[in-house]
């Protein structure tokens, strides 16, 4: 019996790992346990908001900015655009909480930015996204109404997406109205002064605003089918594995804080009325209104990528962008499997039962 044969097992197994790397081949590299999660301490992430009412208050009021592995450094932006040069200009590692106008804009007009849409939170509420507003004495009782208008809004955003979308409701369009452009302060001040009929606008101006004595609202416009808050990460930062682990901690804590907020919407009022100086009632109802959950099933996928493609055609139709963007190559949804989770675990602790 030779002696190979009479060696001890763990001898053989560490011989013949030995004659394999003399011959060339390369052993698999170990692996790390189950369990084991890679050493963030040194991560710092660099995390963007288009305003005050991003996510930190939703993180902050959830308890989920407690006992992090990593350190965050918080940017804020005055809109989304801001936010997204940031990215592109690696100034900043993620953001969001915007809707999905910005990045097709950025995408559009910087075809290599480098920019991912890394998570979508759906609508579980109302999906109202912006208001239309009108003098108290106005004699225009809903939208079919505001034909031939002055009417203003913000040129490029959301909320002149969803008037479009609202008026095609009632067979009219945008060349319907006399279309102004107007900053919302010169539109505030021009509507009050009667020198335009209508104007929309987003919260939490919205909501603030329906309470002043001379407007009224007309009307909410948007729907859920329509209604994403929207992440974004950097090329750099997803390349990177300490950034990359971050942004999946971060996200699943986003994921679980959005649902926690839902439950318990008052306390992120009172958090995000004091970021904002804004009335915490009126932050009650922004909140109501606006009830947010991350992590999407593939029917929900599919939704996405259709209500994105709808609003790319929609900005075609009215030559504000060129070519369309290629929708699918927008997404990395390689984070979504951990806000699912993130999400079924922030309900089971509300003993709550997923639908």
């Amino acid at each position: 019996m030779s002696m190979i044969a009479n060696l001890p097992g763990r001898l053989l197994i560490l011989l013949s790992l030995a004659l394999l790397a003399a011959c060339g081949a390369d052993p698999e590299p170990p692996r790390p346990s189950a369990g084991e999660a890679p050493d963030l301490s040194g991560v710092v992430l660099r995390v963007g908001a288009p305003n005050k009412i991003g996510n930190r208050p939703y993180l902050q009021v959830a308890g989920q900015l407690e006992n992090l592995p990593y350190r965050i450094e918080w940017s804020e932006f005055s809109a989304t655009p801001a936010l997204l040069e940031a990215l592109r200009g690696g100034n900043i590692d993620i953001g969001g909480n915007g809707g999905s106008t910005g990045i097709l804009f950025e995408v559009a007009n910087n075809t290599d930015s480098g920019i991912k849409v890394i998570a979508a939170g759906r609508a579980v509420s109302t999906g109202a996204g912006a208001a239309i507003l009108v003098r108290g004495d106005s004699p225009y009782k809903g939208i079919a109404d505001l034909g031939g208008t002055r009417f203003s809004v913000v040129k490029g955003t959301g909320s002149q997406y969803l008037l479009g979308q609202a008026l095609k409701k009632e067979n009219l369009g945008l060349d319907d109205l006399q279309l102004l452009h107007l900053t919302n302060d010169a539109a505030l001040a021009a509507l009050l002064a009667g020198h335009i009929d209508a104007w929309a606008t987003w919260d939490p101006q919205a909501s603030v605003l329906q309470s002043h004595p001379d407007l009224r609202l007309l009307g909410w416009i948007g729907n859920p089918d329509d209604s994403w808050t929207i992440q974004y990460a950097s090329q750099q930062a997803l390349d990177d594995p300490g950034k990359r682990a971050a942004i999946a901690d971060f996200l699943g804590r986003l994921a679980y804080s959005t649902v926690w907020v839902g439950r318990h919407p008052e306390q992120w009022a009172e958090v995000s009325g004091q970021l904002t100086r804004i009335d915490p009632a009126v932050m009650l109802g922004i909140a109501r209104k606006t009830r947010t959950e991350y992590g999407l099933d593939g029917e929900q996928r599919t939704a996405l990528e259709a209500s994105f493609r709808r609003e790319a055609d929609f900005w075609r139709s009215i030559d504000v962008i060129g070519a369309a963007p290629e929708i699918p190559r927008l997404f990395d949804h390689r984070f979504n499997e951990r806000m699912l989770e993130a999400t079924r675990r922030a309900r089971q602790t509300l003993g709550e039962t997923a639908p």
